[in-house]
């Protein structure tokens, strides 16, 4: 995020964000030396012919402006390859990383005092940041044991390392993200006998072909796509009909409308 304003970043090409502290400044230095660039800045990004450096005056920590900077990243290099004729994205290139070291816990946006799952709630911490699990002021700096597998910019795989202790997965869900376990009961239950460490990765197999073979559009890998027609799944036979106990469980209903 600090080098490129993205947790699955195209690190094909350069552009990384520089940081300022003593101005408080997110910048980005052209390769080559610009002229006309008002189809790039606004009101917040201004750039500065001497230095040749497009420059953003925000909170250098903070996530939205190094998202923006990693947008802004993004947009700086389709520019330069479609105005300037630069290859800076060679097609042939692949350049896959692994993400890791994600923060456990996420604070809400319209309540940065409540706490949401990075991502999902049955991740484990890393055994150095247990104890800091006891205390709320630290929720926020407890690393996961999560990974990301990233190709040319795409996210093509994730997983992680589960939580196999009953006691530690039960105060995550009722402590930290205030759930409701009545329907996980199984799993706690579950755990209690004893698990092994485990976890698992999956990957979007789909999407790394459609990088790979550098198709146009992502269903023209896919195994079994939709039939054109009526959108309907050949085999899974999906969408299909819900039964009313699906229905209920998730508090749905559905009202039918007579068309005339």
């Amino acid at each position: 995020m600090s080098r490129y304003g993205s947790d699955k970043p195209d690190t094909r090409f350069g552009l990384e964000i520089e940081h300022n502290s003593s101005s408080s400044q997110l910048s980005i230095t052209s390769p080559i030396v610009l002229r006309d660039v008002t189809s790039l800045v606004d009101d917040e990004i201004q750039f500065d012919s001497q230095q040749n450096k497009f420059i953003f005056n925000t909170k250098i920590d903070d996530e939205e402006s190094l998202l923006k900077m990693g947008r802004f990243r993004l947009q700086l290099a389709d520019y330069l390859e479609k105005e300037h004729k630069i290859e800076l994205r060679k097609k042939d290139q692949w350049n896959f990383l692994w993400v890791i070291d994600f923060p456990l816990f996420t604070p809400m946006t319209d309540d940065r005092t409540k706490f949401e799952t990075t991502h999902h709630p049955f991740t484990a911490p890393i055994d150095e940041h247990l104890p800091l699990l006891s205390s709320p002021q630290h929720w926020s700096k407890i690393t996961g044991q999560h990974y990301d597998l990233v190709l040319n910019g795409s996210e093509v795989g994730g997983g992680s390392i589960r939580i196999h202790n009953s006691t530690l997965q039960r105060y995550i869900l009722n402590d930290i993200l205030h759930l409701h376990v009545e329907h996980l009961e199984h799993l706690l239950k579950a755990l209690e006998y004893g698990a092994p460490p485990h976890g698992g990765i999956a990957l979007g197999l789909d999407r790394l072909l459609a990088i790979v073979l550098q198709t146009e559009h992502i269903r023209d890998v896919i195994a079994f796509p939709k039939a054109s027609s009526n959108g309907k799944d050949l085999m899974a036979q999906a969408p299909s009909a819900v039964e009313q106990s699906e229905l209920d469980y998730y508090f749905l209903n559905i009202n039918k409308k007579t068309v005339s």
